[in-house]
């Protein structure tokens, strides 16, 4: 049998090379994405997957390929708080009630929320969307699970699939509610991102008939002005971890916010 080409041999070693650090730092990869990146075919990437694959450094999941495993909910980086176990519980108990009676395409930006949501949000007949790598590799190694990414570039500063291609992803339009945990919440201006990227991607992304949830720890809801990237008119709920301000109170009444306390 003929060797292939010295030359040949090399670009696919570095592609291989490539492929496994992009896995290592995200994840997981797509084969579409990849072809575009390394200008080649589908056919080439497949071929490159597959042989990763053979050597157990990767597995093969529809359309791409993941680490060999899925990340431990615990060791899953998240804004605002060390794990709690006790208020992650209540958080995704309080947004699974939401989503039991309105079931859909359910966005969750956050990796534990999502991974603690996620069964329930099957059970319900609905799938789960995000752009969140974490919690896209774990649901890349859950059997029959129904989700789907948003494509797009990564941002290791964001942590988070974004960009362009994210924000015009056909996903877009089948989200039907959005779990949110933002850096800052204000009643009178709505919803904040520190990362000016994570700010592009949801004042763009989700369609105005997109009801948003946000869920934040008390302390993070100010009366103060912040530089809102997701209109107060799209949050329909807010869901947090202490009883709040008299005033706060009634400027989240006022925008016709329902407030969840947990």
């Amino acid at each position: 049998m003929a060797r292939r080409p010295p030359s040949t041999f090399v670009i696919a070693s570095q592609r291989h090379s490539i492929i496994l650090k992009t896995i290592n730092e995200v994840g997981f990869v797509k084969t579409a994405h990849l072809a575009k990146q390394f200008n080649v075919s589908d056919e080439t990437i497949r071929t490159d997957i597959i042989e990763l694959f053979n050597k157990g450094l990767i597995k093969k999941i529809h359309g791409g390929a993941a680490a060999v495993r899925p990340p431990d909910v615990k060791n899953v980086p998240s804004k605002q708080r060390l794990i709690d176990s006790d208020l992650l519980d209540r958080q995704s108990h309080a947004a699974l009630k939401l989503i039991k009676k309105t079931p859909g395409t359910v966005f969750i930006d956050d990796a534990p929320l999502g991974i603690a949501m996620c069964q329930k949000i099957f059970a319900y007949n609905s799938t789960l969307a995000t752009n969140n790598p974490d919690l896209l590799l774990f649901l890349a190694n859950l059997p029959k699970a129904s989700f789907c990414s948003t494509g797009g570039q990564f941002y290791s500063a964001a942590r988070r699939f974004i960009g362009p291609d994210a924000i015009n992803s056909p996903v877009s339009k089948k989200i039907t509610q959005a779990f949110l945990i933002p850096d800052k919440f204000n009643p009178l201006d709505g919803v904040c991102y520190n990362n000016p990227l994570m700010a592009e991607f949801n004042a763009s992304f989700f369609p105005e008939s997109t009801k948003v949830c946000v869920i934040i720890r008390s302390e993070h809801i100010l009366t103060s002005t912040i530089n809102a990237c997701l209109p107060i008119k799209q949050v329909t709920h807010l869901i947090t971890d202490k009883k709040i301000s008299e005033p706060l109170i009634k400027m989240i009444a006022k925008a016709k916010i329902k407030l969840i306390i947990i």
